[in-house]
């Protein structure tokens, strides 16, 4: 009986150990008191201007499981409605360095209540508004933010800069290729 004791203590000890083991070397966020791992999380980003022609006037893109794709239909998205895009792969999405778009995401937009959120006045004179959708096993919630600064909360104003500098990034290599 004894050593049938120490063979479940030994069991349950390497599945715990095991269990809070990363081996795949899956990164995290922290939101409050709690984890969300990069696994499993898809972010869907991008930029709109209402009063614009031609093809830089909506550009989204998904970013899922590390991999950046790019939505080749271009419509506007709309609140209290998930972006439905074609995401395609594209030449050069290794090229863009993307790895503050996720590891970066404000986590408290994740404690916001409603699932579909705008922040500020998107697209109001015609500034132009960024998208952001997140979803994970738990969350999918919609935020469309001012892509002016002075009218979002501080907060937020670095990792707008960030979405923005990124698409333009993600622009220059789609022109090189």
């Amino acid at each position: 009986m004894r050593n049938f004791k120490i063979l479940v203590l030994v069991v349950m000890s390497l599945f715990l150990t095991n269990s809070c083991y990363d081996d795949e070397g899956v990164t995290s966020l922290e939101s409050d008191s709690r984890v969300i791992e990069a696994r499993g999380v898809t972010l869907k980003f991008g930029r709109y201007f209402g009063k614009c022609q031609g093809n830089a006037c909506v550009e989204i893109f998904m970013l899922q499981e590390h991999i950046l794709r790019e939505d080749n239909t271009d419509h506007l998205p709309v609140n209290d409605e998930f972006y439905n895009g074609n995401f395609i792969d594209f030449k050069g999405s290794t090229a863009v360095k993307i790895d503050g778009v996720l590891s970066d995401f404000p986590k408290t937009l994740l404690n916001s209540k409603p699932i579909f959120n705008t922040i500020g006045q998107p697209n109001a004179g015609d500034w132009g508004g960024i998208y952001l959708e997140y979803q994970d096993v738990n969350i999918h919630k919609q935020y469309l933010i001012d892509l002016n600064r002075s009218n979002i909360p501080k907060e937020l104003r670095i990792y707008v800069g960030l979405i923005d500098s990124t698409i333009d990034k993600i622009g220059e290599v789609n022109n090189q290729n």
